[in-house]
């Protein structure tokens, strides 16, 4: 979930793994289905983001080579599972720069069947507080949904949750 440009997906995808990744932004989109193309790897790419409800959104997209405001559209995980067209997940990765518990609020029911054992999560508290989220409710929310959570690396103002059941 934030998949960028690719670069887990492809590898898991590699390993043998089925993988959906879910990018928003079109200009990225694009480059993450070149990488997919490039890699041969059997990945699903989805124009979309995930979040606790369906909306289609402005956001300022910073990065290197656009800053400018996109319309994103953003879908409720668990609807595109609970009868929906995506199996359960085993593990997950969020990059969502500052929607993360969004996210996990949004893939509730996925993240607590005991299918899904493995959870990464890029924390960013700036970009949370931003949203009025609570960098700590990460943690706690993957908690409630049975992980066991571990605060695994820290770059800047960001770090990384390692959750396993």
């Amino acid at each position: 979930v934030g998949a960028n440009l690719g670069m887990y997906a492809c590898l898991a995808a590699d390993l043998g793994c089925t993988v959906h990744a879910f990018e928003p932004t079109n200009v990225v989109a694009d480059q993450l289905e070149d990488n997919v193309a490039r890699n041969d790897a059997d990945v699903t790419v989805h124009r979309v983001g995930l979040s606790d409800k369906a909306l289609e959104m402005e956001a300022d997209i910073n990065m290197n080579w656009a800053a400018n405001t996109k319309r994103l559209e953003m879908v409720h995980g668990d609807e595109l599972i609970d009868g929906g067209p995506l199996d359960p997940p085993t593990a997950v990765k969020i990059d969502v720069d500052g929607g993360e518990l969004r996210v996990l609020r949004g893939l509730r029911n996925a993240l607590a069947a005991d299918r899904c054992r493995l959870v990464y999560c890029e924390v960013h508290p700036e970009y949370m507080a931003d949203l009025g989220d609570d960098h700590e409710d990460v943690a706690a929310e993957l908690r409630d949904l049975g992980f066991d959570v571990e605060r695994i690396d820290e770059r800047g103002h960001q770090y990384h949750l390692c959750a396993e059941k």
